[in-house]
């Protein structure tokens, strides 16, 4: 196989996923899949310009800009836990809070925002629950995402360090002089 300087256009991972966007000119030169070092190299060729990756449906628009929208396979369905049914409230809840995370957080158009939040209140209703739900859980992320973006501290910042210690109980009586001589210290 020739060696070509052609780098990736774009490179985004999950933890076992990675979708690159090359050339296809480079894909040719790989074939269908490749087992590189114990490796599995599988691409996928869009399709009318559009290329599916886990819940993401990659667009190539007009202008050769990339635009993103909410990917379902077609075998897809549309009942979640009903409104009637036994189980928990949080329960019930759970599917309708991933979608809309998933909502509030994909660089969706406008245009597929309003589609896809139409799309959620019609999966709503016909599982028994009320649209005026929706909107509220919807008002709900929009309300943590703001809050967290307008945050200036962080705790994924925070460098604090951990130890497990083995008890011991002659320890434990001298920790808070321990502790009191290193007051200005994080522990």
């Amino acid at each position: 196989m020739a060696r070509h300087s052609t780098k990736p256009i774009m490179i985004r991972s999950t933890k076992f996923d990675y979708y690159t966007v090359v050339d296809r000119f480079l894909c040719g030169c790989f074939g269908a899949t490749g087992i590189v070092s114990l490796s599995i190299f599988i691409y996928e060729v869009e399709h009318n310009e559009q290329l599916p990756f886990l819940d993401v449906l990659v667009i190539r628009n007009s202008e050769n800009k990339l635009e993103f929208d909410v990917y379902r396979k077609e075998t897809a369905t549309l009942r979640y836990i009903p409104n009637d049914s036994h189980h928990p409230f949080q329960h019930k809840m759970a599917s309708f809070n991933f979608i809309i995370h998933r909502l509030s957080n994909f660089p969706l158009s406008i245009e597929r925002f309003e589609h896809e939040k139409q799309l959620i209140k019609n999966i709503a209703k016909s599982n028994g629950y009320s649209v005026h739900l929706i909107d509220n859980l919807i008002t709900k992320h929009k309300f943590k995402r703001t809050l967290y973006n307008s945050m200036t501290f962080r705790r994924d910042t925070d460098n604090s360090k951990f130890a497990s210690l083995e008890f011991n109980f002659n320890l434990l009586l001298k920790m808070p002089t321990w502790l009191a001589k290193r007051a200005s210290r994080k522990v």
